[in-house]
């Protein structure tokens, strides 16, 4: 019996870092709502008393984080554009193209999430079911509750954090995942307290000691921890003898364990919290910049008639400020000391950094790339994300099978070798096409003479553009009609 719920080494070594990522990505509110967790205080001897408060207060309030990552996800998934999928299934599967997992998220949306959570933290967890207790409230625990529903199988998602625990083992002369177990966290909402209850639903995927797939639900509730039994999951009455589990990361991986490593967008997130940490240091150095002004030589009776002319009892400092002093008092502005080029120099290095690693700046668009910068940011991208879109549809294929199975389109031992589902993600993004402005050159120098009119053709083509299009280009430039926007 299970007395207590620990989390795997691995998962919990790295749960600050996933977090880290996911208030990245969320933005500045959210980067800002952490404070001292992701903006440490600037002093390391005072951060309690009431002036080092107020300190902090205006510290923070003055860091800038950029909505980098954010933008760079979005970017990212818009490239793989999982809306433009070609998806085939066989009729009876065809339904998951408009509900993939019984709440209403289409399978296109499906893949949009996953793609997401990949980019962000490298892999992510699919399960195919079919009238299994990852359909049920999160409060039942039964097979029997199971049977109630309208059978359908189905394709549930888990983002990495809500993995507590997995084992692999070697069965049947085969390494493969033998133990998971998920977690899905809800309300459990009264309206006549107007009160919600946190309620913690573990779901625990297996194979038992003869090598049967079972599923077991527990849930942890402020009344304690109930356990449901464990429900075998039969196809065509027999024992599954695999976890119809799909993990899906941004790359291919050896099974026997789960990629330590975080995705494309941990380094991003790093350099952008840098930028953030450094940004709040640069405006705290930037309010000691105001100048100190000191007066000299002022007597009684030259602070009388100060008063009086100024009609005030003392000296106004900052923009706009005007002193009438007489006899022989004098002023000196003195100037601090400070030099922000430092700061300067460091936010062009970090951003060249994070362009290096094709991050997406929210404040610049990209026509104000360089050709070398959009270079950069395109190989960077390509080769991440044409891996992981093979990825993708291998793990979508694979789960959408196992609901064929569920189904009874097929059996268990003919889902390897099964082509009955197709699912295709553009691969556009990897074609390399000339941008407006590069056009614009090659249309030029055609017309300069600096290149001859097969030449353009040749370049143009080359450049993603087919020829019947660079030959209308170039027939329009003879023409005095250089196009502006190609």
């Amino acid at each position: 019996m299970l007395e207590n719920i620990t989390k795997h080494p691995d998962a919990e070594l790295m749960e600050n870092e996933i977090r880290k990522i996911r208030v990245c990505v969320k933005g500045s509110p959210f980067v800002k709502a952490e404070r001292e967790k992701l903006l440490p205080h600037p002093s390391s001897l005072d951060s309690s008393s009431q002036q080092a408060k107020i300190r902090y207060s205006q510290y923070i309030d003055g860091a800038e984080f950029d909505e980098i990552p954010g933008q760079t996800l979005k970017s990212l998934v818009g490239k793989l554009n999982p809306n433009a999928a070609d998806v085939e299934l066989p009729d009876r599967l065809s339904y998951l193209e408009e509900d993939a997992d019984g709440d209403g998220l289409s399978l296109r949306s499906a893949m949009s999430e996953s793609i997401a959570n990949a980019l962000a933290v490298k892999w992510h967890v699919l399960v195919s079911d079919y009238r299994g207790l990852s359909d049920l409230p999160l409060t039942e625990l039964s097979m029997a509750d199971a049977a109630q529903l309208s059978p359908r199988a189905t394709i549930k998602q888990y983002p990495r954090e809500n993995v507590i625990y997995w084992h692999f083992e070697r069965i049947n002369g085969k390494m493969q995942l033998s133990y998971i177990m998920l977690l899905e966290i809800g309300l459990k909402f009264d309206p006549y307290k107007m009160l919600s209850n946190k309620i913690e639903s573990y779901l625990i995927l297996a194979l038992d000691e003869k090598g049967n797939y079972y599923q077991q639900k527990i849930v942890k509730s402020e009344g304690g921890m109930a356990i449901g039994e464990r429900s075998y999951v039969t196809v065509k009455n027999q024992p599954l003898k695999w976890l119809p589990v799909q993990i899906l990361s941004d790359e291919p991986f050896q099974a026997g364990s789960m990629p330590l490593e975080l995705g494309y967008l941990a380094p991003i997130c790093d350099l952008s919290l840098n930028r953030y940490q450094v940004s709040a240091e640069y405006k705290e150095a930037m309010r000691m910049l105001p100048p100190t002004t000191n007066f000299y030589g002022i007597s009684q009776t030259d602070w009388d008639q100060f008063k009086a002319v100024n009609g005030r009892d003392y000296v106004a400092t900052g923009a706009g400020a005007v002193n009438l002093f007489s006899g022989e008092s004098r002023g000196e502005i003195l100037a601090a000391n400070i030099s922000l080029e430092g700061y300067e120099r460091y936010f062009k290095d970090n951003e060249a950094k994070i362009r290096a690693l094709g991050g997406s700046f929210p404040t610049k668009a990209s026509a104000d790339k360089t050709a070398t910068e959009a270079n950069i940011d395109s190989a960077e991208q390509t080769s991440r994300l044409i891996t992981l879109a093979n990825c993708v549809e291998e793990a979508f294929e694979r789960a959408v099978l196992y609901c064929g199975m569920f189904e009874g389109l097929w059996s268990q031992d003919a889902v390897e070798q099964n082509e009955q589902v197709v699912i295709s993600l553009t691969k556009d993004f990897s074609a390399t096409k000339l941008t407006p402005q590069e056009v614009q050159q090659v249309l030029a120098a055609q017309m300069q003479g600096t290149i001859d009119r097969e030449e353009a053709v040749k370049i143009l083509s080359q450049g993603g553009w087919t020829v019947s299009t660079a030959e209308d280009l170039l027939t329009r430039s003879d023409g005095g009609d250089l196009i502006s926007n190609a």
